[in-house]
């Protein structure tokens, strides 16, 4: 194995020892909290709820106020002070784990500092630090991989929004299907969720326009009962959060692929149905054409 290729699984281990361990400890504070829930809310353990209930997982339950509610838990004798002592130590277990999870970010930083994709535009970029570049250079990587027989894997964009779940079929999203496979990474369409999120939240340019203008379309499309109009307001929100996702991997597409030198085209809506406004990715100085 050549040195690059064995820095590059140590970097897959620091990523996925970092979410091993973040999925570990949430799924276990998860199942506290809901223990709680039950004892709060005077639901009896056994019970078995729809895993669709929209459950009430209000402040009350979240890390930062879990002490206090589980001390007015105790005053109204909702708790014996066993229990209490139990839930107690279990809460400080679990912070111990969330310094486990932390202690990868800095070994993330270190190894992303020699990725070019990192140095060269993602750390430019408002609302991505080191732990999401991390993950997409993890998922992702320069989209320069090839099959055993020589084939490009991601020879295109459109190849990059399958991998991600970003494609259609039958001119809507994937969804899943029960007793079949998915035809994409569920991990990767996580983080680029993830990724998309941020940058609304964060308002990064030009993706936070790109969302509000979406958005403001497709509600539009609602207010005149268009054929193709969204179905709720939450509807046209996942629509405009969905370009935003497709637009910011067309641009890792085009940036990957030129820092590799490999040869790039333009998105199928531009090459072949004649739309003239391709947003070019930003921060990002090399020529798209």
């Amino acid at each position: 194995m050549s040195e690059s290729n064995f820095l590059k699984e140590l970097g897959h281990i620091i990523v996925g020892g970092y979410y091993d361990h973040q999925a570990v400890r949430t799924q276990t504070m998860n199942r506290i909290r809901d223990v709680i829930r039950k004892r709060n809310e005077g639901i009896p353990m056994n019970a078995v709820e729809e895993k669709k209930e929209k459950k009430a997982f209000d402040k009350r339950y979240s890390d930062k106020f879990l002490p206090l509610l589980l001390d007015e838990m105790v005053k109204s004798k909702k708790l014996t002070e066993e229990e209490y002592e139990y839930i107690t130590k279990l809460l400080e277990a679990e912070k111990k784990a969330h310094a486990y999870e932390q202690a990868y970010k800095p070994l993330m930083e270190e190894y992303i500092k020699t990725e070019p994709l990192y140095a060269k535009w993602l750390s430019k970029i408002k609302g991505i630090g080191p732990v999401l570049s991390a993950n997409l250079i993890h998922h992702f990587g320069y989209c320069d991989g090839r099959y055993p027989d020589g084939r490009e894997r991601v020879p295109h964009v459109s190849s990059l929004w399958r991998y991600a779940g970003m494609h259609v079929v039958n001119g809507k999203a994937p969804k899943r299907q029960k007793g079949q496979k998915l035809d994409y990474n569920t991990k990767a369409r996580t983080l680029v969720w993830k990724v998309t999120d941020s940058f609304i939240k964060q308002r990064t340019s030009p993706y936070r326009e790109i969302y509000d203008s979406e958005k403001q379309r497709q509600l539009a499309l609602m207010e005149a009962k268009a054929p193709n109009a969204p179905s709720s307001a939450l509807h046209a929100d996942l629509r405009a959060r969905r370009r935003v996702a497709k637009i910011f991997l067309s641009h890792y597409w085009l940036v990957a692929r030129q820092i590799r030198g490999l040869p790039i085209s333009k998105p199928y809506a531009f090459d072949r149905l004649n739309h003239q406004h391709m947003i070019p990715p930003p921060e990002w100085s090399e020529k798209t054409e």
